[in-house]
């Protein structure tokens, strides 16, 4: 719609009544596609006797300025450090990475508890090594067999990964800048 705008404009001596026509774009234009990260996660708590607690959501979305796609890997990792393989993202900043411990559950109705022991063993250790060359490898974080989590890193040419004890099946999803 066009609207009139009316002001007054000259000097004290003699006033002037100026209209002018302000025209709208009736087609303004449309914003470029852009990629987008969204993440949506929910937390509960069951506790015996209780009504669940929860859920506890987190969601967000994040615009990227890069059009690449993810990088997706799955991986054995054992109890020495490794270097996570970053692909083709290995020089471009990194939006998020989702970390997921594939270890599947022992099998059978009722496992031993030396069995269950063995399984829970086999949590993977997220670390750092603040010198990516030679570094002591600090742990910062670890998440049980078929758990995972989700992170924005600073600096990922740093991030470590190791098996507590034994091996793990580790995949991991890398979401560029």
């Amino acid at each position: 719609m066009n609207d009139p705008e009316v002001s007054t404009e000259g000097n004290s001596t003699s006033d002037e009544l100026v209209v002018r026509q302000v025209v709208r774009n009736p087609n303004p234009p449309t914003p470029l596609p852009r990629s987008r990260l969204t993440v949506v996660t929910k937390v509960y708590v069951n506790l015996p006797g209780e009504n669940t607690i929860g859920p506890e959501p987190i969601s967000y979305y994040r615009w990227l300025e890069s059009e690449e796609r993810p990088y997706s890997r799955t991986i054995s990792v054992n109890e020495q450090w490794s270097i996570l393989d970053l692909g083709w993202l290995q020089e471009q900043s990194i939006a998020h990475i989702v970390f997921s411990n594939h270890t599947k559950r022992p099998l059978g109705k009722v496992p031993e508890q030396s069995v269950i022991d063995e399984w829970r063993d086999k949590a993977v250790e997220l670390g750092i090594a603040p010198d990516a060359m030679n570094a002591a490898v600090i742990p910062i974080l670890y998440f049980s067999p078929e758990e995972g989590l989700g992170l924005s890193p600073t600096s990922p040419k740093n991030l470590r990964v190791r098996c507590r004890k034994g091996t793990a099946k580790l995949t991991y999803y890398i979401v560029p800048g």
